[in-house]
């Protein structure tokens, strides 16, 4: 299905960075409360970030670590993991692409987010599947 290409360990690298930086956020979020404000939308609480939470730990962490896996052992399911994974870090991405738009806060929340916005669709178009 892949060719051999360096870009898949580099991939792979991306993707592990990505799912482990996700966990490590998470963790941050949970044990240091001050950390939250810069993250939250105006007259948002707390219950509206950690909203955020459940899509982020199967789509943004396990998805991720699944599409390093898949794509460093070269494994056909792989590339549809990739696209998954990129839908969701581009919809959170604009959605915070958004926030900032419309309220002139969120530019941490916006920053963290500008690698997962495009760094795995472009893998996913150099890394989809051809014929020869």
């Amino acid at each position: 299905m892949f060719r051999s290409d360096r870009r898949l360990g580099w991939a792979a690298a991306y993707f592990l960075l990505q799912g482990s930086s996700t966990i490590l956020w998470w963790a941050a979020l949970i044990a240091l409360p001050e950390w939250r404000k810069p993250f939250l939308p105006p007259g948002g609480d707390e219950k509206f970030l950690f909203a955020f939470l459940y899509a982020d730990l199967p789509l943004m962490a396990l998805a991720s670590f699944l599409a390093a896996y898949g794509l460093r052992r070269q494994r056909p399911w792989a590339w549809g993991v990739l696209c998954l994974q990129a839908g969701a870090a581009a919809y959170a991405g604009l959605l915070c692409l958004g926030t900032w738009i419309e309220t002139d806060t969120g530019v941490w929340s916006l920053a963290l987010m500008i690698p997962p916005l495009f760094v795995p669709l472009t893998l996913a178009w150099w890394l989809r599947p051809r014929d020869s």
